[in-house]
């Protein structure tokens, strides 16, 4: 059944995100908003505290197999034009993969320009070098599936992509 009713207020535009089946929230959404401040202060707090932390990490993408383990991960997982930090090399040729795609920000109808996805770089850099707890984090990825595409200096702000940037993460 429909309501008609002309007093009942227009939905609030969402963005889903089907691949995790979650439902995202407008960028001005209440929630959103104190959840980046939340971040921004922790960040700040750290950059103050733990200056060590700040170090360069490449912002990549990942290269793999269209059939292997990573990029079946990644399609089911991380929005197209998310940006990829890797950071914590480990002895076994791995790595740890922080991403952000803005996906409270933007609808998944478009890619994100190239000054959203150097926010997003910072992002994700900031919370790699912290060690900041996320569900936007892989682990154990193969350096050999990477391609560095950029590096970033989450406690200088700076962020650099190299000429040959690839569409999606």
């Amino acid at each position: 059944m429909h309501n008609h009713d002309t007093n009942t207020p227009a939905p609030v535009p969402v963005v889903a995100r089907p691949a995790a089946g979650a439902i995202s929230y407008p960028a001005d959404h209440p929630y959103v908003q104190a959840e980046l401040r939340r971040i921004v202060h922790h960040n700040d707090r750290l950059r103050a505290e733990r200056p060590e932390l700040f170090v360069d990490l490449d912002v990549v993408a990942i290269v793999p197999e269209p059939s292997s383990t990573v990029a079946l991960f990644l399609r089911a997982h991380v929005a197209p034009g998310s940006v990829l930090v890797a950071h914590h090399d480990n002895p076994d040729g791995t790595c740890r993969l922080d991403y952000e795609g803005g996906l409270y920000e933007r609808s998944d109808d478009r890619m994100p320009t190239l000054a959203e996805r150097t926010e997003y770089a910072k992002r994700a850099a900031g919370r790699a070098a912290t060690n900041y707890p996320t569900v936007a984090r892989i682990g154990c990825v193969p350096r050999a599936d990477l391609a560095i595409i950029g590096r970033c200096n989450p406690g200088e702000g700076t962020v650099v992509f190299h000429d040959a940037m690839p569409e999606a993460g």
